[in-house]
């Protein structure tokens, strides 16, 4: 566990970095705000595509293999996303990276759900559920469990 930490640490730590300074780098090639916003949409589009087709690579290669190789993904991805030549290969690059976070994404919470006791999972998936149902539906869920720390009466005082 202490090693999903620090990977999901350092990558999301990398992420933080290269993130905001992306559209910054599209405008050098003449483009309108817009479009250099999509580069970041690129790269959160191909993670939501890529997600299913992750889940299937950690079914047959394994959950180490299939991190190691999206991490290695937008490592790569990234470097030479930065050496881009025109704005259709930047946004190419981000694309295949977006690819890669979905590897990296899928694998570590696989690994991560499977390391864990099956009520612990059952317990946080009810609760989920529950918080996203009671946010969609207002009051009509029932009542905020008073024993959680985040809905006590307690802790909002």
């Amino acid at each position: 566990m202490p090693i999903l930490t620090a990977v999901a640490f350092t990558v999301a730590l990398g992420f933080g970095i290269v993130a905001p300074d992306i559209p910054a780098f599209a405008r050098h090639f003449g483009v309108s705000t817009a479009a250099a916003a999509g580069v970041v949409s690129a790269f959160a589009l191909m993670r939501i595509v890529g997600a299913l087709p992750a889940g299937r690579l950690v079914d047959r290669l394994g959950e180490p293999v299939v991190m190691t190789a999206g991490i290695a993904i937008v490592a790569v991805s990234s470097i030479l996303a930065g050496f881009s030549g025109s704005f259709a290969e930047l946004i190419i690059l981000r694309g295949v990276g977006g690819l890669g976070s979905a590897m990296f994404g899928v694998s570590a919470q696989t690994l991560l759900l499977v390391s864990l006791p099956i009520l612990y999972v059952v317990g946080r998936l009810i609760w989920v559920a529950r918080i996203d149902l009671s946010g969609g539906g207002g009051s009509s869920a029932g009542e905020p469990e008073p024993s959680h720390p985040a809905t006590s009466v307690e802790a909002a005082s």
